[in-house]
């Protein structure tokens, strides 16, 4: 959670809003705010504690945040030189110009202006 937390409020201009630590100090959960996009992230123990389901699941499967800003040419152009980019900026078929980046975590966020 301190790693995304960093990754997120360093990279991409988030401001940390809430967080929780678990019993040793250590976050468990924190909420994310940039305008009017809001994250929420959690230890799996935490989780796995909230939702039993998920307990002793082996974490997978796929994640991808798709993100609409304005200026994203000036956002792809801050970013391209910092982290890690999964898609270049582009124009698509669907009327957007957009781009992708891998989060500290692997994950796909793609941050997309409509023209």
């Amino acid at each position: 959670v301190q790693e995304s937390i960093v990754f997120y409020v360093d990279n991409l201009y988030f401001k940390k809003v809430v967080s929780i630590p678990d019993n040793t100090g250590k976050l468990a959960f924190a909420i994310l705010h940039n305008g009017d996009v809001e994250i929420m992230l959690e230890q799996q123990k935490a989780f796995e504690e909230e939702v039993s389901h998920f307990k002793g699941k082996e974490i997978g499967g796929t994640f991808s945040m798709y993100i609409e800003t304005s200026d994203v040419e000036a956002l792809y152009n801050k970013l391209k030189d910092k982290i890690q980019i999964s898609k270049e900026l582009q124009e698509t078929f669907y009327k957007t110009k957009e781009f992708g980046i891998l989060d500290n975590n692997g994950y796909v966020l793609v941050f997309a202006e409509k023209l």
